[in-house]
């Protein structure tokens, strides 16, 4: 049956349907359009966030690292691109026992340091002190005074930087001593050791000044 056969009224009522099917059609495209444009919009924001607080890559420093001082507290160091790096003072014991202590300021520019042989409720067994300017490192201009606590075994990196150290009391249980130890005070400093101890032989072998006991008070 062809449209010229159709009543009037049909043509008009299948008319209707037409545009009414069109109209249907057109608001779903819309409407899908709709979504895409909304998904695409919340994307780029998303991607716009993230970039934007995403860190420089040139960035050499943590935005937030938490560390210790000299003094075993905790202390948050804030850095940022651009901002003076603030210097720190990192005690660490690592796995066997060996306390790291890195500074950029010579201990605060203190005169003396006692090492103990439990740090953090960990053991201590060796030992190592340096001091870094700049990247580089550099002596340790104020120190004069150092003791190590019983306990402790090994004296690694340690007071080879150290020209002005005038007094080191070194317990009993030291049974290893780096060559270079003292390297740059042997004229200058006095270590108080243990009779018949290891720190003695020592001393004796690199013929450096000894004493048995301990320094008087302000020595």
């Amino acid at each position: 049956m062809n449209a010229e056969a159709l009543p009037a009224n049909q043509l008009v009522r299948a008319g209707f349907c037409a545009l009414k099917r069109s109209d249907s059609v057109k608001r779903i495209r819309i409407m899908m359009t709709g979504i895409i444009l909304l998904g695409l919009l919340v994307g780029g924001i998303c991607i716009y966030e993230f970039v934007r607080t995403e860190p420089e890559e040139s960035s050499k420093y943590a935005k937030l690292e938490k560390t210790a001082d000299f003094t075993g507290e905790d202390v948050e160091e804030i850095d940022s691109p651009g901002a003076k790096e603030v210097p720190t003072e990192v005690w660490n014991v690592f796995d066997g026992g060996h306390l790291d202590i890195m500074t950029e300021t010579q201990l605060d520019k203190a005169e003396s340091i006692t090492i103990p042989a439990t740090y953090n409720g960990k053991k201590v067994r060796s030992i190592s002190l340096r001091n870094y300017t700049d990247g580089s490192s550099t002596p340790f201009e104020y120190l004069r005074y150092a003791e190590i606590e019983e306990g402790v075994e090994e004296i690694k990196d340690a007071f080879g930087e150290c020209p002005n150290l005038k007094t080191v009391v070194l317990p009993k249980s030291i049974k290893k001593i780096d060559k270079f130890t003292f390297h740059h005070c042997k004229k200058t400093v006095t270590l108080y050791v243990k009779k018949n101890s290891y720190a003695e032989k020592w001393a004796k072998k690199h013929k450096i000044r000894y004493k048995y006991g301990r320094p008087k008070e302000g020595a």
